[in-house]
């Protein structure tokens, strides 16, 4: 027997729902630990096109500090500004994600779908591209996410920055599996494996 149970993601109660100045004003937003993998340099060209810093949210993977300088590099001769804030707490990650202007998940492989998570259970829409586990939770929750295909990223990121309404979820849950919910159905699903 196959079975698949999608992987939790638990809303938060204080999750935004309007725009606000400091979205009007913030960086592009990449969050989780920062290595090659989370394509980092797809984000920065990205907020470079539309005169946008980056903040990455989180921490340097170890042993990428060349990483971040390379970034550093590019984005001063761009013209703008990349800044990683090292670890969060979850009020300080909070307080950073309702900051950003267009949050986004450049990341190539679905190792990252905690980071994605993290961005819808704060009430963010994050531009993301396209892998099998998108387009899982996107059948399910079409309106937690902007799902793209490479060529289309710095397009839909710049269409995001013209509608900042648009990476906002309004604090909606349809479609997701809390943790409780994904718990209980694997439970059910191991239980009948079992009897298999």
């Amino acid at each position: 027997m196959d079975a698949v149970v999608r992987l939790p993601v638990d809303v938060s109660q204080l999750a935004p729902s309007r725009v606000t100045r400091r979205m009007q004003v913030g960086p592009v937003g990449a969050l989780g630990f920062v290595h090659p993998g989370k394509n980092p340099g797809a984000a920065l060209t990205a907020a470079a096109r539309i005169g946008r810093g980056l903040r990455l949210l989180g921490a340097l993977g170890p042993g990428h500090e060349a990483l971040f300088e390379e970034l550093q590099m590019q984005a001063m001769q761009a013209g703008v500004a990349c800044t990683v804030t090292g670890h969060l707490t979850e009020k300080r990650m909070d307080e950073q994600i309702a900051g950003v202007s267009v949050p986004v998940a450049p990341y190539r492989h679905i190792s990252a779908s905690g980071s994605i998570g993290r961005w819808i259970a704060a009430g963010r829409r994050p531009v993301v591209l396209r892998n099998p586990w998108v387009e899982e939770l996107a059948r399910h929750a079409p309106w937690a996410l902007t799902v793209v295909d490479p060529p289309e990223f710095c397009d839909a990121v710049a269409a995001a920055s013209e509608n900042l309404a648009s990476t906002l979820t309004g604090g909606r849950r349809d479609g997701l599996l809390t943790t409780e919910q994904a718990a209980r159905t694997q439970a059910e699903v191991l239980e009948v494996v079992s009897r298999a």
